[in-house]
């Protein structure tokens, strides 16, 4: 029976609304408190939150409430974590603190029932946010310096063109370019780091080459891990020599690189990189050719 009742005791539900009132996001703040981390195990509840050195079981009330549950016999407890007391101490605890309730001991819940908790989760910390703030300032400056590539190679594309080299219509189509080129340009020169949208790292299909259709920026940006094969020393404008890569591409050309060290990309080994597609050319066909930045080399 205790199995069972433990069983049971295990089924959290992080779906349900927070009750009104207010929203405690800091330790300074009153009211329904913003979870770093929650755990059930074990018959405890373990949630982990923001503090600044004097949150303890005495600043944070668990409301407990009993519901109809699954049977008439297995009822259904709600339990909310809400912050009494301000936190004023001016500790460094990135981290957080951890409190533990006994579920049977501190919440008064026993037998066999099953459990929610109301409150939000924002399983993130702050060192995670902060790298995540510093990638995204390092692809929109890659991004206005591959705009900057672009815009250079249009700009002898026009040249020749307007010295009557190519097809007549090739004057109105660089200049067209290069008019769109600035208009991307000004976005990303006028764009909030923090707002960008970084891609997801689920690996991507060889379809997914073709997925964006004419040119421009890539947005959201597209995450890549691949295998890159150096033989040369690498720069910026550089093209990666990717593993496998034929004369159709994909062709991937460097706009950036975490920290600016290119050294990392030692000449005659392989590396696994991680990179963000940030711009497509306009290129033949349905060949595959971008700017990437690599965040990371391994």
């Amino acid at each position: 029976m205790q199995r069972l009742a433990l069983g049971l005791a295990l089924v959290v539900l992080l779906c349900a609304p927070l009750p009104a009132g207010g929203i405690s996001r800091a330790p300074r703040e009153l009211g329904t408190v913003v979870l770093k981390e929650l755990n059930v195990r074990d018959g405890k509840v373990i949630i982990r939150l923001d503090s600044g050195g004097c949150t303890d079981k005495g600043a944070i009330k668990a409301n407990v409430q009993k519901e109809t549950g699954l049977t008439e016999k297995s009822p259904h407890y709600v339990v909310t974590f809400e912050r009494v007391r301000v936190d004023d101490c001016k500790a460094m605890l990135f981290e957080g603190t951890v409190l533990e309730y006994d579920l049977a001991d501190d919440l008064g819940i026993g037998g066999i029932y099953t459990l929610s908790v109301t409150n939000w989760v924002f399983p993130r910390s702050m060192d995670s946010i902060a790298e995540e703030n510093a990638l995204k300032k390092e692809i929109v400056a890659a991004t206005i310096r591959a705009i900057g590539m672009e815009s250079c190679g249009y700009e002898e594309k026009l040249k020749t063109a307007q010295s009557g080299i190519g097809p007549a219509g090739n004057v109105e189509k660089f200049s067209n370019r290069i008019a769109e080129l600035n208009g991307h340009l000004i976005t990303f020169q006028n764009m909030n780091p923090f707002d960008y949208v970084l891609g997801t790292a689920k690996e991507q299909s060889p379809e997914a080459f073709f997925e964006q259709p004419g040119f421009g920026p890539v947005t959201p940006s597209r995450k890549k891990t691949l295998t890159v094969v150096v033989k040369e020393s690498y720069k910026e404008g550089s093209t990666l020599g990717l593993e496998g890569m034929s004369k159709s591409g994909p062709f991937y050309r460097i706009a950036g690189i975490a920290n600016g060290d290119y050294s990392r990309l030692q000449q005659g080994k392989k590396h696994e990189v991680t990179l963000y597609l940030l711009y497509k050319r306009e290129y033949f066909g349905l060949i595959a050719d971008y700017y990437v930045y690599i965040a990371a080399v391994k």
